[in-house]
């Protein structure tokens, strides 16, 4: 079973085919999506289209380039939404200092507010970080027992283990397909295939052949054939590993 842990299908890019590109997914393998909010809109938006289809979970918070944005109101109605028994994870979460959309110091205070609301709830967290992985080591020490997802990881093998040891997944995207993405492909390599998912970020982040184009979830054969060639394991491990790894920290099958 594939499972795509990381989609925007309500994004604006999808309004004009999105039946048609689940359905592509699923010919191609993918059985199951994890929906990610950004944003209080897009995260209420999400709720019930999780709810009305069987093979999507949800995942709902702030993204630190929307931190700004986040007051307590967001906070009840996260409280509320939460409440579906769909929505599995607080995400994505985090910091990026790339864009610098909002304030860092914003960033970072509703960073620790939704990481104290996935412990009160006892929810894993899929955390967004760009550049600023040392201000993320330092806020993730101060907490224990997270889990969750790295989405998108693109960092060292240094800082593969530390969000291991710490319970999380490492989101593996397309990324891993590029030829100048050698330090990923080389962690992908050491780490224990019990540490990694896949995901699209769709419609970011297409794998090749399909780089400047929009990616979507039947691509995601692509990353994990990558991830196949990089380990030399057999694709059908691969898929039973990796849905294993999932249902560990979100519990889908039970759902």
């Amino acid at each position: 079973m594939l499972i795509d842990t990381h989609t925007h299908l309500l994004s604006e890019e999808f309004d004009n085919d999105r039946d048609e590109v689940i359905k592509r997914a699923k010919d191609k393998g993918v059985e199951k999506f994890i929906e990610v909010g950004y944003d209080e809109k897009y995260s209420t938006k999400l709720v019930d289209f999780v709810e009305y289809n069987d093979d999507f979970f949800g995942a709902i918070g702030i993204h630190p380039h929307n931190a700004i944005e986040f007051t307590n109101t967001t906070l009840k109605n996260f409280e509320k939404l939460i409440k579906s028994q769909k929505i599995i994870a607080i995400g994505e979460i985090g910091l990026d200092y790339y864009r610098d959309l909002s304030p860092r110091d914003t960033q970072e205070k509703i960073f620790r507010q939704q990481i104290e609301l996935s412990q009160s709830l006892e929810m894993p967290i899929i955390i967004h970080c760009r550049e600023a992985k040392d201000n993320l080591k330092k806020i993730l020490k101060e907490y224990q027992n997270l889990t969750g997802i790295i989405h998108s990881f693109s960092g060292t093998l240094q800082d593969a283990y530390f969000y291991i040891e710490r319970g999380f997944l490492l989101g593996i995207s397309g990324v891993v397909t590029y030829k100048n993405s050698l330090a990923l492909k080389n962690v992908v390599k050491e780490i224990d295939m019990q540490n990694i998912v896949f995901e699209t970020d769709c419609p970011y982040l297409p794998p090749t052949p399909y780089r400047g184009k929009r990616n979507e979830p039947s691509y995601l054969n692509f990353t994990k054939e990558e991830v196949v060639k990089l380990k030399e394991i057999d694709s059908e491990i691969v898929d039973k590993i990796t849905a294993e790894n999932i249902n560990r920290i979100f519990k889908i099958f039970n759902k």
